[in-house]
């Protein structure tokens, strides 16, 4: 046992003193992310466009998990090609703010945590348009005074 946590523990969303949030992989699949925002990017189409991909539109999801203390980001670029409804993991992976451990509590490495967060991300509904939980298009929140 690392840190003297227990695996149960490390199942929980916990602060780290660098800014991230310490968290095991199945914990990682326990979490809901009710706040999901989904938004086209036009300049990122141009971008991947002329990296060779064939870009019918592109853009950003951003997810949040706001459910225990420790507020979990997620967010990926993606790209939907000619002829296919369907949305794929752009290049440049994930932005998050995630120390995903190992059952021992050790952390895994950076491609190992990339790995674990795509084959998380396969799980889940986010690659069609305007079906699923990433429906929510960005809209600017009212001003309140």
């Amino acid at each position: 046992m690392v840190n003297g946590a227990s695996a149960a523990s490390r199942d929980k969303p916990l602060a780290d003193p660098s800014g991230y949030v310490r968290l095991t992989a199945n914990g990682l699949r326990q979490l809901r992310f009710a706040r999901r925002l989904e938004f086209e990017d036009h300049s990122l189409g141009a971008e991947l466009t002329m990296q060779g991909l064939p870009v019918l539109a592109a853009g950003y999801c951003d997810w949040v998990d706001d459910s225990s203390p420790c507020q979990v980001l997620l967010g990926w670029a993606w790209y939907q090609v000619f002829g296919d409804v369907r949305r794929r993991l752009a290049p440049g992976g994930f932005s998050h703010n995630l120390l995903l451990l190992r059952r021992d509590g050790r952390p895994w490495g950076r491609q190992a945590v990339e790995r674990l967060l795509r084959a998380w991300l396969s799980t889940q509904s986010w690659q069609v348009p305007n079906h699923g939980p990433c429906d929510l298009r960005y809209r600017p929140a009212p001003c309140l005074h």
